[in-house]
């Protein structure tokens, strides 16, 4: 059967069919990872049984590496410790994997944030748990005091420097605005890029969406939408015990179960404490689940997680226990008791105890850190992972032998046994 102007109904039909395949194929297409044994060794990316393909996050971002399955099949009683780590910082996630595996703990599961990381793992015996590349630290700009704001003022882009130009228009939502100081056109990114003057002379410019912060974010969401419970830990927060017993202690009165911060300082200054995202336990609960989805639109801004996290909790008009409108406030370091907060949706948060669960540990002496203490997530203003090191070991937390990089993996017959080779015996 043909229609009037002689075209077949049924080529017709093919051909919108093939013209919307190759258009949707083309915007979920997502760019090959160059060390391709690499990524086969950490897992096929292919639908799996928890019907979930690898997707992209943000522009520039994406999740790679057997979807969820490779986290998910870690998870014991239905939680999972998620931890990130890249190929600079291996001696700081094999000090981490030392430390939770000499406890016992093996419902770890590790993203990779680089294929450098994943080929190490195949190297060794083992395999991500997930990859996740694409991500970007940000890039610097420098002019000169005409070309941006002073520091405390709004942060602006001046159209004399190229390469910040180029990148807001790369974006949607950049949009042109003028300076309130004078007639200029200056490009601020609002939404999809963070945009910060440090000094007079430097602009930091980032896609909010392209940063660590903003795909782990992402990550959670997608496990807790699995009815996963997740225990977020950086690498730097080192289990001196095992903190699993005592976070579910919660399971009656919270739905989040944070270590406390000192950021962002908007809510910290308010409540007197934060949530921390470096050490949070979250419960896949319905409304954890609603909270996490309202959230989304707060990181995209900041590109930050603690910071979207904060504000979203302060929007949704957290009342904490003991926290009044004439002042009252929690404790930060001196907190030797949970505090508890409750939305107006109902979300119930819970504020670990700082005295074993420190963040702030400039007063604590070895014997304290390992006699008191659950979890040890030392704020260390240094970010380089050297000093991150010399921190652990001043609380004789870096369990690793010194000359861990020298054990033959060839001598072992898997992962958790070369952690036992490169391990030393004790704190002692």
């Amino acid at each position: 059967m043909s229609t009037n102007n002689g075209l077949n109904p049924r080529w017709i039909h093919v051909g919108l069919a093939y013209v919307i395949g190759a258009m949707l194929t083309k915007l979920l297409m997502v760019k090959e990872v160059n060390t391709v044994d690499a990524v086969k060794e950490c897992g096929e990316v292919q639908q799996d049984q928890y019907g979930e393909k690898e997707m992209p996050v943000g522009q520039g971002l994406e999740l790679r590496a057997g979807s969820l399955k490779g986290i998910i099949d870690k998870a014991e009683n239905g939680t999972v410790i998620l931890t990130f780590a890249n190929s600079k910082y291996i001696d700081s996630m094999v000090n981490w994997v030392a430390q939770v595996e000499k406890l016992g703990i093996t419902n770890y599961a590790i993203v990779c944030l680089d294929t450098g990381l994943a080929k190490w793992f195949a190297q060794h015996k083992s395999r991500c748990a997930y990859i996740l590349t694409g991500w970007k630290q940000g890039a610097w700009s420098t002019g000169g005091e005409n070309n941006c704001t002073s520091p405390g003022q709004q942060p602006t882009i001046d159209s004399s420097l190229p390469a910040c130009k180029q990148a807001c228009e790369q974006d949607q939502d950049c949009k042109a605005i003028t300076w309130n100081k004078g007639t200029r056109t200056c490009y601020k990114c609002s939404g999809s890029y963070n945009v910060r003057a440090n000094s007079a002379s430097e602009i930091h410019l980032k896609r909010t969406t392209d940063t660590i912060w903003f795909a782990r974010w992402k990550l959670l969401l997608r496990l807790l939408n699995k009815n996963v419970h997740v225990l977020m830990s950086d690498l730097d927060a080192l289990f001196v015990r095992n903190p699993m017993p005592v976070l579910q202690e919660y399971e009656k009165t919270a739905d989040i179960v944070s270590q406390r911060g000192s950021f962002p300082e908007v809510q910290s200054s308010k409540w007197g404490a934060a949530l921390c995202m470096g050490f949070s336990y979250w419960r896949a609960t319905k409304a954890t689940q609603r909270f996490t989805s309202s959230v989304n639109q707060m990181i995209e801004t900041s590109g930050d997680d603690q910071i979207g996290v904060n504000q979203a909790l302060d929007i949704a008009d957290v009342r904490w226990e003991g926290v009044t409108d004439a002042g009252l406030k929690m404790e930060f370091e001196k907190a030797r008791v949970p505090n508890f907060g409750e939305t107006n949706k109902g979300l119930r948060v819970a504020l670990l105890p700082h005295h074993t669960f420190p963040r702030k540990c400039d007063e604590y002496s070895e014997t304290n850190m390992l006699t008191h203490s659950f979890v040890s997530h030392c704020f260390e203003p240094a970010k380089q992972g050297g000093a991150k090191m010399k921190l652990a070991q001043k609380y004789n937390l870096w369990v690793v032998k010194e000359d861990w990089e020298t054990v033959d993996v060839n001598t072992v017959s898997s992962f958790s046994e070369y952690i036992q080779q490169v391990r030393v015996e004790d704190r002692a």
